[in-house]
């Protein structure tokens, strides 16, 4: 039998315990739903419980990136990472399939995109204020890495190139970009969606390193 993309990503050798306790949640969920749905309630609030800790506090941002000195665009930001927390817990913990798989997949790098571009905008802001520079900060993110890289410097030529490949698969992503670039979740998505699927969450996954990337040369620059 052919096996789905959630099942290429599961841990194999998950301890006895784990598995059994999935097993039991899963068969509970799938019992609920088919209750509300007899019951004529589907479209109503449950109001389970969401596991506390998963989703990082706005607070855990704020001290991560504390070279913004801008509350407002912190916070925002903030907002956007639990937003992805909340993508990857339901990547991570749920037998989502196919073209589903992919649009939260697709939310996921559009999220790590925004809060990468608002860190180097953040980021060329405080550089120029810091060198007394009168100098436009540039409005797009091509522009910020741009200024990153060959104007001040801060960032080295691998990572200016994963954040412009980051950039671009943001861009091609976009609704109106997606047919075009051939990445269209628009139906039919073909006999390769299984594929399809598993590139897109390698591309998510490799958005979020390059977002750790991003964040340490900040820190270190902003800390030396």
């Amino acid at each position: 039998m052919k096996r789905r993309p959630f099942e290429r990503r599961r841990d194999e050798d998950l301890p006895t315990e784990i598995k059994e306790l999935r097993d039991s949640i899963g068969g509970d969920l799938s019992k609920l739903e088919k209750l509300l749905i007899r019951v004529g309630m589907a479209n109503r609030s449950v109001g389970i419980e969401f596991p506390r800790g998963f989703i990082r506090k706005t607070s855990y941002w704020k001290r991560r990136w504390k070279f913004i000195e801008d509350k407002a665009l912190v916070t925002d930001l903030a907002y956007r990472a639990q937003a992805h927390d909340c993508l990857r817990w339901l990547m991570n913990r749920f037998d989502i399939d196919l073209s589903v798989l992919i649009t939260i997949a697709f939310a996921g790098v559009v999220l790590i995109a925004s809060i990468c571009e608002g860190l180097c905008y953040a980021a060329c802001v405080k550089v120029l204020t810091q060198k007394s520079v009168n100098q436009q900060v540039p409005k797009k993110f091509k522009g910020l890495i741009n200024m990153l890289h060959k104007s001040l410097h801060i960032l080295n030529n691998q990572l200016a190139y994963k954040l412009h490949s980051l950039r671009k698969l943001r861009n091609d992503l976009h609704v109106y970009n997606s047919a075009i670039s051939g990445m269209s979740i628009c139906p039919p998505l073909g006999s390769d969606v299984e594929n399809q699927a598993m590139e897109l969450l390698r591309k998510h996954n490799g958005a979020v390193i390059t977002y750790y990337k991003l964040v340490d040369c900040l820190e270190q620059y902003f800390t030396s």
